[in-house]
């Protein structure tokens, strides 16, 4: 399924990990979160991730070495046909099954 938006997409996993950084990391109060992912909501298109997503992840943690974490992400963004990855955690530059970039959004030579 070809999700690609202009906004582009976002995993379920990363709205999650947002609630959880700004709630216990950064304090903010539950609607203020709410704001923030209805914010991303508005740029961006949640991809579904299946049970189909999962096995494809297992399947890429062990051909791209990836942590299971990020291979759902990784499925997900593939899943959904997205060219480009932006993710500071994973490997700037790694090129996943000819089809998508994972790009650094803070390196200096994006």
């Amino acid at each position: 399924m070809q999700l690609v938006s202009a906004g582009g997409v976002i995993s379920p996993q990363v709205v999650q990990e947002t609630c959880s950084v700004f709630l216990r990391k950064r304090g903010l109060l539950p609607d203020q979160v709410a704001r923030i992912v209805r914010r991303l909501g508005e740029y961006c298109e949640l991809a579904d991730v299946s049970l189909t997503t999962s096995l494809y992840a297992l399947e890429l943690m062990a051909s791209v070495k990836l942590s299971w974490w990020d291979a759902l992400i990784v499925a997900a963004a593939l899943e959904a046909g997205c060219a480009t990855l932006w993710s500071e955690d994973m490997q700037h530059g790694l090129v996943v099954q000819d089809r998508m970039i994972i790009r650094n959004p803070f390196a200096d030579h994006v």
